[in-house]
């Protein structure tokens, strides 16, 4: 629990006695917000104003990038790099939706990046230059790659979440994941989603038609499937939200699997 000028970490008292689940020690503190403090990625702080608020930690920010760098070095096509740069500047983005986001736009990240790209796309072209000139071929002009094709890429891949402060779902009284409210728990958990996988799981009130069973039955990741398998097409009619496990049991990812499996050999 937080409040203005003191707060407190703890578990779920009553599910845990009854689990006979305890807190870590390091996990459990009491004391004033006189000073910020890092907890699960966030640092949280007092400002001037007396407003509790809470952003990414430096630590949380340096692992992002190192991550980001290190994806673009991995030596993948250039397709591949940037699709998993967007995946996780998204998930990133995502977690942190409920800080303060203005001093954390990433822009030095991006920039990176950008110079990275329009580095490569230059030596792509002298390649191709020197290729033409080899076969005697009029080949493209060395600004062929332009900027404005690089922006529109990374722009991609740096996808934009909105974000609120302490825009966090409240749990209300005293509920619990234990006290089999399944209903309640499905609807506050939906919030936890946004876009279109919110609105498939409220379309289909909570329950995944694969297995029939509530998403709050099963302790899994809720992920969005296209019926048709066209990742291209977002009508409502071909989305539907299913659990990790029945995601992949689906036909067409078991036949993309074998085939994939079938190329390697």
């Amino acid at each position: 629990m937080c409040s203005k000028r003191s707060w407190e970490l703890r578990g779920h008292r009553t599910p845990a006695r009854s689990r006979a689940i305890l807190p870590h020690p390091a996990s459990l503190r009491v004391g004033t917000v006189a000073h910020s403090f890092n907890f699960l990625g966030w640092r949280f702080r007092v400002n001037s104003r007396g407003l509790f608020k809470s952003t990414p930690s430096w630590e949380n920010y340096a692992d992002i990038k190192a991550k980001v760098k290190a994806t673009w070095k991995n030596g993948a096509s250039t397709e591949a790099r940037l699709k998993r740069i967007e995946s996780q500047i998204r998930g990133w983005r995502q977690y942190h939706k409920n800080c303060d986001m203005s001093k954390h736009s990433l822009w030095s990240l991006n920039h990176w990046v950008w110079r990275k790209l329009r580095a490569e796309k230059r030596r792509m072209a002298i390649k191709e230059a020197e290729k033409a000139r080899r076969l005697a071929i009029k080949g493209k002009p060395l600004g062929a790659a332009k900027r404005q094709l690089t922006t529109e890429q990374i722009k991609k891949a740096f996808p934009a979440v909105p974000w609120k402060v302490n825009n966090h779902v409240m749990v209300k009284d005293d509920a619990s994941p234990y006290d089999g409210k399944l209903t309640y728990w499905v609807d506050r958990n939906s919030k936890l989603y946004s876009g279109p996988t919110a609105n498939a799981i409220k379309r289909q009130k909570g329950i995944c038609p694969h297995c029939n069973r509530k998403f709050m039955e099963m302790d899994e990741a809720v992920e969005l499937h296209h019926i048709d398998g066209n990742h291209n097409n977002w009508k409502p009619k071909n989305l539907v939200a299913l659990h990790r496990e029945c995601h992949q049991a689906q036909a067409i990812h078991r036949k993309r699997i074998k085939d994939g499996l079938a190329m390697r050999r």
